[in-house]
């Protein structure tokens, strides 16, 4: 029998494996990776329950936020419309380190009763923010009665609810994990950055206000509000003209703006998207000088859009000096500006001891106006604004439409 050579079957081995891997690669499909459809998400309420399922019979502070938990329980109840009060009572029976904490607050604020300066407004909070959430411009809570401005309804007296997408979003961080990665925003397209700028500082029509009388005033902070969550016209009314109250507040300026401060490059883009496309709304002469001494005459000179209701806090305060107002004369030729004149205003009232205004003013009181060095900041951004609208019928309408006028005519 002849010899076989050692390298024969080493040949012989590879030259099967090569006709296998040909048959097999022949019978393969060549159209690319399977398809894997993506898995169907999970029910909102599903995702909630099995999140707050360990907290049930916890002794221990749940890791919530008062405003996660007004979402939590929305969800839990198929986000049916629910009053605060009762959101309240659920949060409290849901969870037993709340419950537990309530009752031993009442016990505490009994049991104080029997103190001869026993105070009524001590009782301790067990969920602060709660009835305040109503009124948080990033809490996407909604309110079933349609909005009125001239409406003073108690928050307490409104249903409130959620959608199920704002709820997914606002409890992301609870339900997903944290997201990996990060890239150079200046790196993205000017026009992509832009869109960013808007998402974060443009607000709802018809803008920011400062409210002569603000909810919960302060005087070292600016705080704006909005009207509405939506792009709503806020009706004119027939009477006073006053700026309506804040129905939703919002960070305090230095919250607003904080990516101004990553650098120069940004505070330089982003600085006229939010003073340049939001119409800044002011309650009064006095509270638009909190907010421009706040601000450099730089930030200023970004306003485009100003509504301002020409009156002043009290009839003691006509006359006196607001020294922050001289920051108006940055506003070059801003793009609309907007003058409520109300009747019975402080002006008027420091003319006439009585609040009604139904008369005219005699020539010797109205010479006196051009003493009110609060008025010429006004008058002056009045002939410089590209469009200026009068709304109210307050006396001070006719004084500054002749001042405007004089100067038409002399140019």
């Amino acid at each position: 029998m002849a010899g076989i050579r050692p390298g024969a079957v080493v040949a012989a081995k590879a030259a099967v494996a090569a006709i296998l891997a040909l048959l097999l690669s022949q019978s393969r499909p060549t159209t690319g990776p399977r398809f894997k459809p993506t898995p169907q998400p999970r029910p909102l309420k599903d995702e909630v329950e099995e999140l707050v399922r360990p907290w049930r019979q916890s002794k221990n502070e749940p890791p919530f936020t008062t405003q996660e938990l007004i979402v939590i329980i929305l969800v839990l109840n198929d986000l049916k419309p629910q009053y605060l009060s009762t959101i309240h009572d659920e949060i409290l029976s849901v969870f037993p380190y709340y419950n537990r904490q309530a009752l031993m607050a009442f016990v505490e604020w009994h049991d104080d009763q029997a103190n001869p300066y026993f105070d009524w407004t001590t009782l301790t909070q067990v969920l602060p923010g709660l009835y305040e959430a109503a009124r948080d411009f990033e809490h996407p809570l909604t309110c079933i009665r349609s909005f009125d401005p001239s409406d003073d309804i108690n928050i307490c007296e409104n249903e409130y609810t959620v959608c199920a997408k704002a709820a997914h979003i606002y409890l992301r961080d609870k339900l997903e994990r944290p997201r990996r990665g990060s890239f150079n925003f200046m790196d993205l397209p000017a026009e992509l950055r832009e869109k960013i700028y808007k998402m974060l500082l443009v607000y709802p029509k018809p803008g920011l206000t400062l409210a002569k009388r603000d909810r919960q005033p302060d005087e070292f902070k600016v705080r704006f509000g909005v009207w509405s969550r939506t792009d709503l016209e806020v009706p004119t009314y027939s009477e006073a003209q006053e700026v309506p109250e804040n129905e939703f507040a919002v960070d305090s300026l230095t919250k607003l703006l904080a990516i101004l401060s990553v650098s120069k490059q940004v505070r330089h883009e982003a600085l006229p998207v939010f003073y340049g496309r939001n119409a800044l709304n002011f309650g009064s002469l006095d509270v638009l000088a909190r907010a421009l001494g706040q601000i450099s005459y730089g930030t200023a000179q970004q306003i485009q859009v100003l509504r301002v209701v020409v009156d002043r806090s009290d009839s003691k305060l006509v006359g006196s000096p607001l020294p922050a107002l001289a920051k108006l004369r940055a506003l070059e030729a801003p793009r609309k500006l907007i003058l409520t004149l109300p009747r019975h205003s402080a002006f008027w009232r420091h003319f006439r001891s009585d609040d009604i205004e139904n008369q005219a003013l005699k020539p010797s009181e109205l010479s006196r106006i051009n003493d009110f060095r609060e008025l010429s900041g006004i008058v002056s951004l009045a002939k410089r604004a590209k469009h200026v609208e009068f709304v109210g019928n307050g006396f001070l309408g006719d004084y500054i439409r002749q001042q405007t006028e004089q100067t038409k005519k002399a140019k």
